[in-house]
């Protein structure tokens, strides 16, 4: 009688192991946790020192992005010109060309929304940003103008170009509805307060040249900092993709920059295919598709990529 009972025991706890066995089978897999590689992962974007601190402009009521608009669709009907003014700007600095001098009127505005309106042209997953790059494109040609004036002894025209590619910048920067224009902006404001740094320091106001530089080298700092993150979140490579999962789900869900929300949404997009852990597979999955609604335009939109993202097309991403 013992030995039958000792057997119903031992048998009975075989069924509850195997039974709990089952039950944590049948329960899906957990997603990663963030790796703590990177310990700011969830800090505002926010450069050391204010741009506008530095270069005081954009005072008025109005919207640059409007201006923007203009620029771009000057640029495009005339985009071989402004390749062969890119190439030769001296020939530029003749022509006075449109697209720079609507630089000039945009920088005077306190408030911009461009991409905000069409968030679709920076948050995708193609690889040429066309409006993004013609953008820099005209910035760049007014830094290359800023420094012929400069040769010339003409210092009141240099400044004239470096500010308006400053505050091109700056829009850029405070609108970053992607790394693309998040970069762009950076890039654009820490060269021309190099350009206007060399101006000061022609005209003997050293302290003010130094101010100038310290911003673009701190600048330069930063955004080479937040490229740590950008790597993560902007990789196909599947070992890196398993090895941060966490912390592109912790930028998608928490972030409180909407610039890093989208792209890591993106990259969730992404990971429906390249992870090989099972429990992030599910989650970007299952995650993407509660913010096609969301009321940012730019996670919204990274949303609907993201879900829209099939293997056939993922297949063809570099």
């Amino acid at each position: 009688m013992w030995g039958n009972s000792r057997g119903w025991v031992l048998s009975a706890m075989m069924a509850l192991v195997l039974g709990w066995l089952l039950v944590l089978g049948a329960l899906p897999p957990k997603p990663s946790e963030p790796s703590g590689a990177f310990p700011n992962l969830l800090a505002k974007v926010q450069l050391p020192t204010d741009p506008k601190s530095v270069v005081p402009l954009m005072s008025e009521e109005c919207d640059a992005g409007e201006v923007y608009g203009r620029v771009l669709q000057e640029y495009k009907a005339n985009r071989a010109t402004y390749e062969k003014y890119r190439a030769k700007p001296t020939e530029a600095k003749a022509a006075n060309p449109r697209a720079v001098e609507l630089l000039h009127e945009a920088k005077k505005c306190s408030r911009m929304s461009l991409f905000s309106r069409r968030p679709q042209e920076l948050l995708n997953y193609n690889p040429d940003l066309p409006e993004m790059e013609a953008l820099e494109k005209i910035g760049g040609l007014a830094n290359q103008l800023g420094l012929l004036y400069r040769l010339d002894k003409k210092p009141d025209e240099a400044r004239r170009q470096f500010e308006a590619m400053f505050a091109l910048g700056y829009n850029l920067y405070r609108e970053r509805l992607s790394w693309a224009e998040f970069v762009a902006g950076v890039n654009l404001m820490a060269d021309a307060a190099r350009g206007l740094a060399k101006l000061e320091k022609d005209a003997g106001n050293e302290d003010r040249a130094r101010t100038l530089e310290e911003f673009a080298k701190s600048s330069d700092d930063y955004k080479l900092k937040q490229f740590e993150v950008y790597k993560v979140v902007s990789s196909i490579d599947t070992t890196t993709v398993g090895r941060h999962g966490g912390d592109i789900l912790a930028l998608a869900r928490h972030s409180p920059e909407p610039m890093w929300r989208g792209e890591a949404i993106l990259s969730l997009g992404r990971m429906k295919f390249n992870t090989p852990h099972k429990g992030d597979q599910a989650a970007a999955r299952r995650e993407v598709k509660q913010w096609v609604q969301d009321p940012h335009p730019g996670v919204r939109t990274s949303a609907v990529e993201a879900d829209n993202l099939t293997l056939d097309k993922y297949r063809t991403l570099r």
